[in-house]
């Protein structure tokens, strides 16, 4: 099957199958801005990474997310990854939600042709302040890079969340959420990316939530060693 075909059944059916219609959903506009540090020590390669998440409520800021993550590189296809991070969401004007997080990934990557895909298995061990609950939850993402140009490409990604458990905390069911992205990637120099996309998503609580989110990243790459 041609990739480029095959990227957008990814999409389409992702689209229709975790996009639920119901008058009871809630739905939003957003913009998420996300700026990524990256450098490689030999095999390994280390990430901070803050995000800033908007919407178009009372709120404004919805969420502020910093990241910090390692990882080992085994081979040009397999890579295993350490993460801790640490997230503030907004449930109202006065009233924020405050939130610690694990993850260990196990990452694959694949070339057909010119495009690139790559499988990413996540595990999050995640806590909420004031709670001793821990919450376990399994992601778990696909993502095609399909060169346009030689510096731009075309970025498709679907990603679905499970809950292996319920804490009090938790307003999620056990499938938490899906979020299905198209972007265009630019590769600016050696040491700099942008994109920016469109991301749908949706959070299964009751009721449904759904979030179209405009979507703008920057990766700098930093030099190792």
């Amino acid at each position: 099957m041609n990739l480029s075909r095959f990227l957008y059944l990814l999409l389409i059916s992702g689209l229709a199958f975790f996009s639920p219609t119901s008058p009871a959903m809630q739905t939003t506009e957003k913009f998420w801005s996300i700026l990524g540090l990256n450098t490689n020590i030999g095999k390994f390669s280390y990430q901070i990474e803050p995000q800033v998440r908007l919407v178009n409520d009372p709120r404004v800021l919805e969420q502020f997310l910093s990241r910090f993550s390692g990882g080992y590189n085994a081979s040009s296809q397999w890579a295993f990854w350490l993460g801790t991070g640490w997230l503030s969401t907004a449930q109202d004007e006065d009233t924020k939600n405050q939130e610690f997080r694990l993850w260990q990934d196990v990452i694959y990557n694949e070339t057909l042709n010119s495009n690139k895909i790559s499988f990413r298995s996540r595990i999050e061990q995640r806590k909420s302040k004031g709670s001793d609950q821990w919450g376990y939850r399994f992601r778990e993402r696909i993502l095609i890079n399909h060169p346009l140009t030689t510096n731009i490409s075309l970025v498709g990604s679907n990603e679905f969340f499970i809950n292996f458990n319920r804490p009090a905390w938790l307003s999620t069911k056990t499938i938490d959420q899906n979020r299905l992205s198209i972007a265009l990637d630019q590769q600016a120099s050696k040491w700099l990316n942008v994109g920016a996309g469109y991301l749908n998503q949706v959070i299964f609580s009751t009721p449904i939530q759904m979030g179209h989110v405009v979507t703008f990243n920057v990766q700098i790459h930093l030099p190792g060693g």
